[in-house]
């Protein structure tokens, strides 16, 4: 899954550090996005993390480890609403 899409609005772009220590330069009006998909299957976050497991969800979660509903300012605004409706539905399934 795609999220958090920006767009690049500092005049001189800004630089990235990635994971593997390389920098990249961003230029102005360039966009930006997230992928959720690749953090959150990371085995250094999740052990196995292809695996069916919804126990890994009990634990807390640090603020960026975690971002299926982005994070900050523009998270999502229905992030609430969907946390409650899956306690909902796994209470009537259980």
């Amino acid at each position: 899954t795609i999220g958090g899409i920006r767009k690049v609005v500092a005049d001189e772009g800004f630089d990235l550090n990635t994971a593997e220590g390389t920098q990249l330069h961003v230029p102005h009006g360039e966009y930006i996005a997230l992928c959720h998909t690749v953090p959150n299957r990371d085995a250094a976050t999740f052990s196995n993390p292809l695996a069916f497991a919804p126990d890994r969800f009990a634990r807390p979660f640090d603020e960026y480890e975690f971002t299926t509903f982005s994070h900050g300012l523009h998270r999502c605004p229905g992030r609430t609403y969907a946390v409650k409706l899956m306690e909902v539905l796994l209470g009537e399934m259980l």
